[in-house]
């Protein structure tokens, strides 16, 4: 398996994000987190969860309700004391390009 994570390609919405949290872990330097919302063309909702890098991108976009956005996410889901964990983050964060 490769070490590199492959993006997954995914239009819509942005709806929101929430306020960024610092994740402080024992050994290692504080992270912000935060959760984005983005709406499909049909409705439904979709989660991901943004870090450092993309928070400030996001905030830099000035990224508004109803801005149609294209991203790329990843998928690093985890097991941890027998409990199982799907994490869906952004890394790729853009307007989506008029063609």
């Amino acid at each position: 398996m490769s070490n590199r994570k492959q993006l997954t390609p995914f239009t819509g919405y942005f709806e929101k994000m929430t306020t960024p949290e610092t994740i402080v872990a024992e050994g290692k330097t504080p992270k912000k987190r935060a959760l984005v919302t983005i709406v499909t063309d049909d409705g439904q909702k979709a989660f991901f969860e943004v870090r450092d890098v993309v928070i400030a991108r996001i905030q830099n976009l000035g990224l508004r309700p109803g801005d149609q956005i294209e991203i790329g996410f990843v998928f690093i889901g985890s097991e941890k004391n027998n409990k199982v964990y799907n994490n869906i983050f952004i890394n790729q964060i853009d307007y989506v390009k008029p063609y």
